[in-house]
């Protein structure tokens, strides 16, 4: 939308705008997020290529089946630093904290830490009728009370931590057995590195605490980890500078979420504009932006481009222009 609304205004600017569309930045469907940003942000690693989702299919087979070679090149594809200005994404809030401002348009500052992991537990199985309560090691018992704790720990810290337990599995599930062994999510926020790490290790040791308690074996392996970005001032107060043009306010606020700016963050600027979302729903059907506020954030987008456009001296003949990647996808 950003990009037509350029062409229609017939602006002319100085470097290349980039417009780029990621995929599975949630890391839901391989555990590992933000392969799509990241992959050109860094050298990934050739064995991601044999990381395999919930059905079997591998990382290869996925982007074999959607048309690319069948040995991609994974450390080929990084941007070279040098030839980028920024990077400007907009992309729904995911909370309730804008609509209950009454503003459609925020600023991003920062960008939390997250790290997700999972957590295994073994115990024992048996028959639900002929083990005594006192007797048992019921591997799901323990996670139900593991998933608890984290959610006390995190309460109790304070300080912007977010704990969550999305998921939760067991290996045999029967009604009238004792679960022998189970697993649940672990996502762990933060808005600063150093107290994801604190509440990391909080919570680990509790949960190690709660294991001798019932007698259980545990596990915790780490699937994600990604640090705290600060947004870039400048950018961000081309945002700002754009929004009041418009009229908008457009406050400055914390995401607790992840975005593919925290990849781009390593080799260039970036900034955020958020957009009101209803309730703050998001990864539901029930997810909706209204029109007008989607409108907005197109016209502050345009207007930042445009004004970047006014910083940035022509590039002199035969010299390569930079690009300012502006990143407009809501998921």
């Amino acid at each position: 939308l950003a990009a037509g609304e350029l062409r229609k205004r017939e602006r002319t600017l100085p470097f290349d705008v980039e417009i780029l569309a990621f995929g599975d930045e949630e890391g839901l469907r391989f555990p590992d997020a933000s392969m799509g940003s990241r992959s050109l942000a860094e050298a990934l690693p050739q064995g991601l290529l044999d990381v395999r989702d919930a059905a079997g299919v591998s990382v290869r087979d996925a982007l074999a089946a959607f048309g690319l070679p069948p040995e991609p090149r994974l450390d080929a594809l990084p941007c070279d630093p040098s030839e980028l200005l920024g990077y400007l994404e907009v992309h729904i809030e995911q909370g309730p904290v804008l609509e209950a401002m009454g503003e459609p348009l925020g600023i991003v500052t920062t960008i939390a830490a997250a790290m997700r992991m999972r957590i295994s537990v073994a115990g024992a199985g048996g028959h639900a009728g002929t083990v005594p309560m006192e007797m048992r090691r019921d591997a799901l018992a323990a996670a139900a009370a593991m998933i608890v704790a984290v959610e006390r720990a995190a309460l109790e810290m304070g300080e912007g931590v977010r704990a969550t337990v999305g998921e939760i599995v067991l290996d045999s599930p029967a009604a009238n057995a004792i679960p022998a062994a189970a697993s649940f999510s672990l996502d762990l926020r933060a808005p600063a590195d150093e107290v994801l790490a604190r509440a990391r290790a909080t919570v680990v040791a509790e949960l190690g605490r709660l294991a001798d308690r019932r007698g259980v074996e545990w596990e915790a392996r780490s699937e994600y980890e990604g640090t705290a970005t600060v947004c870039d001032e400048r950018l961000s107060d081309v945002f700002e500078e754009a929004a009041q043009r418009e009229g908008r306010a457009a406050p400055r606020l914390a995401s607790g979420a992840g975005h593919d700016a925290q990849s781009l963050a390593a080799i260039t600027p970036v900034a955020m504009l958020f957009v009101r979302c209803r309730g703050g729903i998001s990864h539901l059907p029930e997810e909706y932006a209204e029109p007008e506020d989607i409108d907005a954030a197109v016209n502050v987008l345009v207007d930042a481009i445009i004004a970047l456009g006014a910083e940035e001296r022509p590039p002199a003949q035969g010299e390569r222009a930079g690009s300012t990647v502006p990143g407009g996808r809501t998921n």
